[in-house]
């Protein structure tokens, strides 16, 4: 292990032990093959670790209680446009979820096997992100800008989205995690977004609304007034 300060030498060993978890299993893999797998010795790896269920908990909480922050961060900024607002949002997570893609896929096939600690902070961050998103979906909705849609489902699709590159991205692939991210976003905020003539604007919400509706009725009017007669 290089010399490097006491978080860069941390950081080193969560790497570690992220792949052993995913090629063995948490249960598979022990603190020898960690130290082994950086060229040092046992002793050096719990200087800083005590047992496998520290590191577990600190690849959780690396994870977990940055994607809460983050998307909190986010949800808080001003801004007058949903589409932004979700767009912002969902960039950011595919990106952290990216920049630890060996921690999300331990996270994900340990969740039950959590230490208490590292279970309820990555609980605590998954109904922090998911209001933030279901939060974000629904104010698009009632600024008319988005379809009416079930904003909680719709929020765990999106995350889900989000989430699923940690299963195939591969750092040396044709499409950078920025490329990724981008069309990720892009995807998330056209499977909501309704069509520009029917977005509303300004603050004549109710008075535009109503007049979509006529506009539909007259529509359908027409298409009953077109409707061969039976017999």
């Amino acid at each position: 292990m290089t010399k490097v300060n006491a978080e860069g030498q941390k950081e080193q060993i969560l790497n570690a032990a992220a792949k052993l978890f995913i090629e063995k299993g948490f249960g598979g893999a022990s603190m020898q093959e960690i130290a082994e797998a950086l060229g040092v010795t046992r002793t050096a790896v719990y200087y800083y670790f005590k047992n496998k269920d520290e590191i577990l908990t600190a690849l959780v909480e690396e994870v977990t209680l940055r994607a809460r922050r983050l998307s909190s961060r986010v949800a808080s900024e001003a801004t007058d446009d949903p589409k932004e607002r979700l767009r912002a949002l969902v960039h950011q997570h595919t990106m952290l979820i990216l920049s630890h893609h060996n921690e999300f896929r331990v996270i994900d096939r340990t969740e039950q096997q959590l230490p208490d600690r590292a279970y309820r902070a990555n609980e605590d961050a998954k109904r922090a992100v998911l209001n933030n998103f279901t939060c974000a979906i629904e104010d698009g909705v009632k600024a008319g800008v988005f379809r009416v849609v079930d904003a909680k489902i719709t929020a765990f699709t999106l995350i889900g989205m989000c989430s699923w590159p940690a299963f195939w991205y591969k750092p040396e692939g044709a499409k950078s995690a920025e490329q990724i991210a981008e069309t990720i976003a892009e995807l998330a905020v056209q499977s909501v977004v309704r069509p520009a003539k029917r977005q509303l604007k300004g603050e004549s919400g109710v008075s535009e609304a109503l007049a979509l509706l006529r506009e539909d009725l007259d529509h359908l009017s027409l298409m009953i007034e077109k409707t061969p007669r039976p017999g």
